[in-house]
């Protein structure tokens, strides 16, 4: 899938603006299916349904697509934010992550949902359960945007915008009718100390450099000097020591072509300068 826009500021509402399939082996795109642009999306491969993340959404509402009948429906839910900009999903329960930008990230369980009418436009996707059927969480670093989900280990991983903050969320292991504040432990915080050269990290945004791997977080600094991976075990059990400076000497401060590391979960891999 690929996010389309009409032109490079994007956010114009036409026909243009929203989602269309990519064949890797014709290199050749499907029709587009009218959406709000997505900083970001998260495609549920097993339900065939895409949820964005816009600065268009309103607040409390939130656009899915539905792929197979080329529509994109409206998702109201008192708990999802008016800032969506990071988006990521748990295939397996159908829960998906969508951070705010404003220190909140709404966790929205979609199983059992439907939507309505069965075709056409415009619709409206129902969740299963009682609305709401999210959780939103707060308290979180105030410009955590970005979202990645592990959804063999059930954790999201979230960053800021140009910040240093990182957040691991404990998702369910499985599917939920309904979802309640019970069922999310509370989030574990801390911040990815400074880079190897001294210079406070601070996370690429728009579009959101964040993934999760074998109990891992990487992230990408926004200047593209480095990629850090985050023990994801340690910053749930031990969140505090995340945030521990390198060493002096080797790795601190000199231009090491090596990976450096804090020693508490923390590892920076430089990445090549492009000439």
């Amino acid at each position: 899938m690929a996010s389309t826009c009409s032109n490079s500021a994007c956010g114009d509402g036409s026909a243009l603006e929203g989602f269309a399939t990519f064949n890797p082996v014709t290199h050749a795109f499907g029709a587009i299916v009218q959406a709000n642009y997505a900083e970001a999306f998260a495609l549920n491969a097993a339900t065939n349904t895409i949820v964005d993340a816009s600065d268009s959404d309103n607040t409390g509402a939130i656009g899915v697509v539905d792929i197979s009948k080329s529509r994109t429906c409206t998702l109201t839910d008192a708990g999802i934010g008016g800032d969506n900009d990071g988006a990521s999903t748990d295939s397996t329960t159908n829960v998906t992550v969508v951070s705010n930008e404003d220190g909140t990230a709404s966790v929205i369980n979609l199983n059992g949902s439907t939507s309505t009418p069965a075709t056409g436009t415009p619709c409206t996707l129902n969740e299963g359960g009682t609305p709401p059927n999210s959780v939103l969480l707060s308290g979180l670093p105030g410009r955590t945007a970005g979202s990645a989900v592990d959804g063999n280990l059930h954790q999201a991983f979230l960053i800021e915008d140009g910040d240093h903050g990182v957040t691991l969320v404990q998702l369910p292991s499985t599917s939920k009718t309904q979802l309640t504040a019970g069922d999310i432990p509370t989030p574990s915080i801390s911040t990815i100390p400074d880079t190897p050269f001294n210079a406070k990290w601070a996370t690429k945004g728009d579009p959101y450099a964040v993934a999760v791997c074998k109990n891992r977080g990487y992230a990408v600094d926004r200047s593209f000097r480095f990629v850090v991976q985050v023990d994801l075990p340690t910053l749930k059990n031990n969140p505090s020591v995340i945030s521990t400076d390198v060493p002096a000497g080797n790795c601190k401060g000199t231009a090491s072509t090596l990976s450096c590391k804090n020693g508490h979960g923390v590892v920076f891999f430089p990445l090549p300068t492009l000439e």
